[in-house]
């Protein structure tokens, strides 16, 4: 059909003038579905983690395995958090990091470790918070990696166990020592620190990091860890997420749906509604 030749059929009909309007609506649902439908795409597939608080002391090793054989659940390590004080020239600052296994560190976030220097993995959010800390009265932190003197509660508590017996002064112990703090792109968008802990110290922690496949899989993987006794300090937001994640996915359908009625009712219209065009 020319141009011409449908433009007198909209001026003469009005069910040409409707059809014209679905085709619109198929425009513009179909826009929608195609943004929310890569969005829900692209945040089902990004990989989530999270602590699981144990109500234990000490983990056994079948509840740890218990935990790895949640369905969703890709990577597991016992996890510590250590308060760490930093001085760097005449500046101190104070932060908490998590303590992770070697192998989960690696895994999750492709980070091998080299040498035996102490080395602290900030993500972006916690290095400039560290730097504009060390920062006062000096010239502005540039670099990625910071190379500063360290004390740790983890280590002062390990050496004051093991002095207790030969009578050596623990306040002493794990003071002064150097470590690096290196900037990498882990742990989401919130201040994030981590490092390799001893295997000994992890092993005494009643508490667990996981990683989970899909985002999606939250809320499921949580309830699951519950029935273990396990709790998580964000399952608020963690069950606020998934409750906009569902909506979001209903809207994608509702989308979908109208796109298809939209499409049916020009289909129809177009075979038994419009007629020859007049001469």
């Amino acid at each position: 059909m020319k141009i011409r030749e449908f433009l007198r059929l909209r001026r003469q009909q009005d069910a040409v003038k409707i059809i014209i309007l679905y085709v619109i609506a198929i425009g513009v649902c179909c826009g929608f579905l195609i943004r929310d439908g890569l969005r829900y795409a692209q945040i089902t597939r990004t990989k989530e983690e999270f602590k699981l608080i144990g109500n234990d002391q000490v983990l056994t090793d079948s509840k740890v395995q218990r935990v790895r054989e949640i369905e969703g659940v890709t990577d597991v390590s016992y996890d510590v958090s250590d308060s760490v004080t930093v001085s760097y020239q005449a500046n101190t600052t104070s932060f908490e990091a998590e303590l992770l296994s070697e192998a989960y560190i690696q895994e999750v976030y492709g980070i091998t470790q080299e040498g035996s220097t102490t080395t602290y993995y900030a993500n972006t959010a916690a290095y400039k918070q560290i730097c504009q800390s060390l920062s006062q009265d000096i010239a502005p932190i540039q670099t990625d990696e910071l190379t500063v003197t360290y004390t740790s509660s983890t280590e002062q508590s390990q050496s004051a166990n093991q002095s207790t017996g030969n009578g050596t002064d623990a306040s002493l112990a794990g003071s002064g020592r150097t470590a690096r703090i290196v900037q990498m792109d882990i742990g989401g968008d919130s201040p994030f620190i981590c490092a390799v802990g001893d295997p000994v110290t992890l092993k005494a922690s009643g508490n667990l990091r996981i990683q989970i496949a899909r985002q999606d899989q939250s809320q499921k993987v949580l309830i699951l860890a519950g029935n273990l006794s396990f709790s998580n300090d964000n399952a608020l937001e963690i069950y606020q997420a998934q409750a906009k994640l569902d909506q979001l996915f209903i809207r994608v359908k509702f989308e979908l749906l109208l796109m298809l009625v939209c499409l049916v009712a020009v289909v129809t219209m177009s075979k038994y509604a419009v007629r020859p065009l007049e001469k």
